[in-house]
């Protein structure tokens, strides 16, 4: 027997005095507690006994799931059995309503006859059989034993969750699944389904089929112009049934997930508005569903007979989700269409109020009070709080708030509950690391260690207000992802840290997470998440350089990493793109060798709009009329290098190879490739392509 061994307490692990002391278990996340007991341990022998005493349907679930994830990952092959007669080997489940730690919290005891798992409600022994699941996954295959140990557990935060974005590409209802399994074993409660943006609207709505007719589907514009299998495709789209939804939404309790679906009100609503042109404001489109990603200028009119139909809507949505919560998104609103319409401005003299914004808040808190009549409680980004007085918003009313710490600070010290979501920290699109093998995204690298090394909980607040942050979240958005398995890459691991976050006790401790997520990749290529990685060895530049391994010329602007048409050799070629004013930068290049400057040059679809701003993109002035790719030194105005005119480029191609000689000792300088051409006005129903630098080489 070990008379002291490892002790677990509040997340931090503190090593027992003898060099027999096992190492701490490799669980994800942490467990609140872990303390090692005397004991020679628990061989769990091939064909285990799961017991759960008769009639607890909460330990029969829990029990199952755990079998079932263990047959398909494991050599175990375990037997459910129902009696109250215990013997030596068994692993039990109990309900026991003294447990504690809450509806989610259980104990997890192992002793050398067996094991047993604790709690209160069907979660907590949910979460048990999670952790029981990842302790006999520790090693790959041969005999599992388990040390003799307590574990007493309890989330940190009601709200763990993720957000996946069906609008803007579309995933099956297979992956969707998969995805909620993911989030099941990091013990992830909410899942919030983004259903419905300008791009698209994904869920049946049997009184208003034009929502799926019509507002399901967009034109396609590449790269969406080819499909996974290489056809061509010239329309994209598709939607959930609601036979489908009920599906997906059993599936999820059996997980114990809430699923919590978005309606995104009243802006982001034009395929909405392309479906039932009467809701938009009268005298504006109605616009096509749109393949543009940003802003758009689309809203909904806030006519009775509107709102009518919006209600009517939700009233769908919550026969389909009997989770509490119904987020109507509410973000990015522009008020350019409200403000020049007559029957708008008359709406809101007629209501008191003395603005757009004012007017979004009273359409919000309209539809947040009929969700409440209804029993259920509204949720929405952090703009549906902003100016919230008179006619405001219902105290029930929740914030996700997107913006930085100040919008959750705001919301929970009016008394309103809030989500930690922001941007860009929990906006996983943005990629982990900048090379080729990651997919596309917003340029901003946010790693696994910022996210876990981050407190979601504002600094500064009171003790009541702290207890109105209900959680954290990480949004994948989905405009440049439109590969399942680039969502699955960008998600995970980085999701493994907000589950830590959300879940374990607040102190952290980063070389033990990563050791803990060495085993847990192993568990990742046992239920078949091909997770990306967190840590790339920079390239080593060189005379030729990617459109990724180039920077770009002024920081701070918006910023992408975009996918370029296939290549006819195959793979996925990347660029780096900063549409407002297109520039890449090739740092320290050594000019006394080289000879000849060589460019590849890509044409990508212009599908970017900021509102009603225009121009988008702004070029620097051309010499010519098709433009050229301007290299200056050492700056965006220094000293011309060389012209490379873009007049020769070969009809109907992507691609344009450019070369120019270059003179002779110049040194070493900073080169900025800078586009010249026409302008871009986003607003046009007929835009030029983006031309992009794919590559550059000194020769």
């Amino acid at each position: 027997m070990r008379k002291s061994g490892t002790i677990i307490l509040g997340g931090l692990a503190v090593f027992g005095a003898t060099a027999a002391s096992a190492a701490p278990p490799a669980l994800v996340p942490l467990p609140a507690s872990v303390i090692e007991q005397p004991g020679r341990g628990f061989d769990v022998p091939p064909a285990p006994r799961l017991r759960v005493a008769p009639h607890d349907d909460a330990a029969r679930a829990a029990a199952t799931a755990l079998r079932d994830r263990l047959a398909a990952t494991t050599r175990l092959r375990p037997v459910l059995v129902e009696t109250a007669e215990g013997r030596a080997g068994d692993i039990a489940f109990a309900s026991d309503p003294a447990a504690p730690g809450g509806g989610e919290g259980y104990t997890l005891a192992v002793a050398d006859t067996g094991v047993t798992i604790r709690a209160s409600a069907g979660a907590g022994l949910y979460y048990g059989g999670v952790t029981l699941w990842q302790l006999l996954t520790q090693q790959p295959g041969g005999t599992v034993h388990l040390a003799t140990m307590t574990i007493a557990d309890q989330p940190r935060f009601a709200w763990r969750g993720l957000m996946l974005d069906s609008a803007r590409h579309m995933q099956s209802v297979a992956y969707v699944e998969r995805f909620l399994d993911w989030m099941a074993v990091h013990k992830l409660n909410s899942f919030h389904w983004h259903l419905s943006d300008d791009q698209g609207w994904r869920i049946e709505i049997k009184g208003y089929p034009r929502l799926t007719s019509v507002g399901a589907w967009r034109a396609a514009v590449a790269p969406d112009t080819i499909a996974p299998d290489g056809k061509a495709v010239t329309r994209y789209g598709g939607f959930y049934t609601q036979e489908q939804i009920r599906a997906v939404v059993a599936y999820a309790a059996a997980r114990h997930i809430t699923i919590v679906p978005e309606i995104d009100l009243p802006g982001h609503s034009t395929a909405l508005i392309a479906a039932y042109p009467k809701l938009g404001v009268r005298g504006f489109g109605p616009e096509p569903v749109a393949s543009d990603w940003g802003l758009l200028p689309e809203v909904l009119n806030t006519d009775e007979a509107t709102i009518t139909t919006v209600e009517n809507i939700l009233s769908e949505v919550m026969a389909l989700f009997p989770g509490r919560f119904i987020h109507l998104g509410g973000d990015e609103v522009d008020p350019t269409q409200w403000q020049a319409s007559a029957e708008t401005r008359a709406r809101m003299a007629s209501l008191g109020l003395k603005d757009a914004p004012a007017l979004e808040r009273w359409f919000i808190a309209r539809l947040g009070r009929f969700l409440e009549a209804h029993g259920r409680r509204l949720i929405g980004w952090d703009e549906i709080q902003d100016g919230a007085t008179g006619a405001g918003l219902d105290a029930q009313a929740a914030i996700m708030s997107w913006h930085d710490g100040d919008g959750a600070a705001k919301a929970v010290a009016s008394g309103h509950d809030a989500v930690i979501a922001q941007a860009p920290l929990y906006y996983l699109d943005n990629r982990q690391k900048n090379t080729a093998d990651e997919p596309p995204g917003w340029s901003d690298s946010i790693t696994a260690r910022m996210l876990y090394e981050h407190d979601p909980v504002p600094a500064g607040l009171s003790p009541n207000a702290r207890r109105h942050v209900l959680g954290l979240q990480g949004q994948m958005w989905t405009e440049r992802a439109r590969r399942e398995d680039w969502v699955t890459q960008l998600v995970w691991p980085r999701a493994a840290a907000i589950a830590e976050v959300g879940w374990s006790p607040p102190a952290r401790d980063w070389a033990g997470f990563q050791s803990r997520m060495a085993v847990q990749r192993a568990r990742y290529r046992l239920i078949g998440l091909d997770a990306g990685t967190e840590v790339a060895t920079p390239p080593a530049p060189g005379p030729r350089r990617a459109s990724i391994d180039l920077d770009f010329c002024t920081p701070g602007e918006t910023a992408f990493i975009l996918e370029a048409p296939p290549r006819a050799e195959g793979g996925t070629a990347l660029v780096r793109v900063s549409p407002q004013h297109p520039c890449w930068l090739y740092r320290a290049a050594d000019l006394d060798t080289a000879r000849r400057l060589d460019v590849a040059a890509v044409k990508l679809a212009f599908n970017m709009r900021l509102g009603n701003a225009a121009p988008i993109a702004r070029l620097a002035k051309p010499r010519t009329a098709a433009g050229e790719i301007d290299v200056h030194l050492d700056g965006r105005d220094g000293p011309l290098l060389v012209s490379l005119p873009l007049g020769g480029w070969p009809a109907g191609a992507d691609r344009h190879a450019l070369s120019a000689a270059l003179p002779a000792g110049q040194g070493t300088h900073d080169l900025y490739f800078v586009l010249t051409g026409t302008d871009i006005d986003s607003r046009a129903k007929v835009r030029a392509a983006m031309i992009a630098v794919e590559s550059v080489a000194l020769q």
